[in-house]
């Protein structure tokens, strides 16, 4: 990158004079500093950025913005910094400038009208923290509370309790700065006032642009400030239960008249998803997933060793060649009869699919983690221990759907094992709205180690885009997934690629991810003069 040419300084002059000196950075350790997570590839991370800024307000976003579009120069956000793959500079994008929003930190509870107003650098542990004041609380991915709540509702929205709150409909309303540097508001703050009562109803409402399982990684501008909704927590208690002295010793339990908690295994995926689409159809459970044994084994041991012995215990064994599993948690919103009722109910659909709840000690084990964890996770850095996990599958559809495509997506990984761990033949998804839709993960272990990296790169993605384009199944996790797969995918990327050129006609928002524009344009030139398309090939990558 051109660092110290008279562009980079120009720049650099004009982001000092409008945040201060202390808030602006072009230091290449810094730089280095801020290009790498725990889940990013070194392949997938090339670019560097060349500035850091720390915007205060709404309006220094904004001149940051109109700056870019001036110059013409890429503009990127993070909240926690956890996937640097979506959001780091890419190769061949010079003067890159990344946004850190650590000052954008408004975090207002209305416990009345149940919602909480969050600048784009609280946490969901902050959030929770606030909101459990008043007996309430938001949902928690499986990222954990150190996830941003402005990141994890604009990207993806998986919370535990998704089967019964849903995806992407606690947003209220946002504070959207646009590419070009405008100030937009939706939900019932676009219709003018300060009441953020509504997400959707009368009027103007450009809500539905920005939601969606990937939202759109700040192509479309960024979010300075969401207003999201929050949920009534059974039993309405206002102080988390716990005892003991901190960790490790500390315990927590939720009250069991609200919450309970059940490990089950079912003798095949198909009547593991047919009891799930039961449960659905009863509107029980205040959370439902189809679970790998793996999970459960990091979520409750405490020490590497501890894991490695009981994942190659004969229960685990058992349970990972021979069963698969679902965990469900009665929440007894209306209170400790919900609960019963709904026990009574899990047991006739336990029953009729042939299944069983894990027996002892497993299924203590296993309640005294999930219980409090699902509403505060805090146990996520315990999967890092074991190297890191990878996704060979992941596709958004219906939970029977998953029947379907997780078969090939299981191929793709037992192709690789080893290197990767063995895993069994296990399926995990998270099902959205009482089942009506569903993400599915197909995980394995790897270690951290440049023989992964090759493999990821080289072997894992391209044939997860192969998978993609024979199934026609929407695959998102490439940097330009949507010129790959959009054509495939009901042209989700003429959709896409419209509203990206009308919302930043410079094309300075995170360009590449999401959508090549660059290239898109270029295909769309291309079959206006009638020119015949070369097709990409499903190995292709965007990196």
């Amino acid at each position: 990158m051109p660092y110290g040419d008279d562009k980079h300084q120009l720049i650099l002059n004009e982001l000092v004079n409008i945040l201060g000196e202390r808030y602006v950075e072009d230091d290449k350790a810094i730089m280095e500093a801020y290009y790498r997570d725990s889940l990013t590839l070194s392949e997938a991370a090339q670019g560097r950025h060349e500035f850091i800024v720390l915007p205060g307000t709404v309006e220094d976003v904004q001149q940051i913005f109109k700056l870019a579009n001036r110059y013409q120069f890429p503009v990127s956000i993070s909240g926690s910094g956890m996937m640097q793959a979506l959001c780091n500079a890419v190769p061949g994008y010079d003067y890159w400038c990344f946004i850190d929003p650590k000052r954008l930190n408004t975090l207002k509870v209305d416990p009345k009208n149940m919602y909480v107003e969050v600048g784009a650098y609280v946490s969901l542990g902050q959030v929770q923290a606030e909101a459990l004041k008043y007996g309430l609380f938001h949902g928690v991915p499986g990222a954990s509370t150190s996830s941003i709540a402005v990141g994890h509702s604009m990207f993806q929205q998986i919370a535990w309790t998704c089967w019964r709150t849903g995806t992407a409909r606690n947003i209220l309303a946002a504070e959207w700065v646009l590419p070009t540097g405008e100030l937009v508001y939706t939900g019932s703050l676009a219709a003018g006032g300060d009441d953020p009562c509504w997400g959707e109803g009368p009027g103007p409402d450009p809500h539905g642009i920005y939601r969606g399982h990937l939202g759109n990684l700040g192509t479309y501008g960024v979010m300075t400030k969401l207003w999201l909704k929050l949920w009534p927590i059974p039993g309405r208690f206002t102080q988390w239960p716990s005892n003991g002295v901190p960790q490790p010793e500390k315990k927590s339990q939720l009250p069991e008249k609200y919450f309970r908690t059940f490990p089950i295994n079912f003798p095949n995926q198909k009547a593991a998803v047919e009891a799930m689409i039961a449960m659905g159809k009863a509107e029980i459970g205040g959370y439902l997933l189809k679970f790998g044994p793996w999970d459960y084994v990091c979520w409750y041991t405490k020490s590497m060793e501890e894991f490695w012995e009981e994942w190659f215990s004969d229960y685990w064994m058992d349970v990972k060649f021979n069963w698969h599993s679902v965990v469900i948690g009665l929440w007894g919103f209306a209170g400790p009869k919900q609960t019963d009722y709904e026990e009574k109910v899990m047991n006739q659909i336990i029953k009729e699919f042939g299944g069983h709840v894990m027996p002892e000690p497993y299924l203590t084990k296993i309640r005294n983690c999930f219980q409090p964890n699902i509403i505060r996770d805090a146990h996520r850095h315990r999967f890092t221990r074991l190297g890191r996990p990878v996704l060979t599958g992941s596709t958004i559809d219906s939970m029977l759907d998953t029947l379907r495509s997780a078969k090939e997506d299981i191929k793709i990984k037992d192709s690789v094992t080893p290197p990767l761990g063995v895993m069994g033949p296990q399926l995990k998804f998270w099902p959205y709205d009482f089942g009506h839709a569903a993400w599915t993960e197909i995980d394995a272990l790897a270690e951290k180690s440049d023989e992964f990296e090759e493999l990821a790169m080289h072997s894992i993605t391209p044939a997860q885009v192969k998978d993609a384009f024979e199934q026609d199944t929407f695959y998102c996790q490439l940097m330009a997934a949507l010129n790959l797969v959009g054509p495939k995918y009901y042209n989700v990327d003429q959709l896409f690629g419209r509203i990206k050129v009308a919302l930043d006609p410079n094309n300075i928002a995170n360009p590449t991810r999401m959508l090549n524009v660059k290239a898109w344009l270029e295909s769309e030139a291309r079959k206006a003069s009638g020119i015949e398309e070369e097709a990409d090939g499903p190995g292709s990558m965007a990196f």
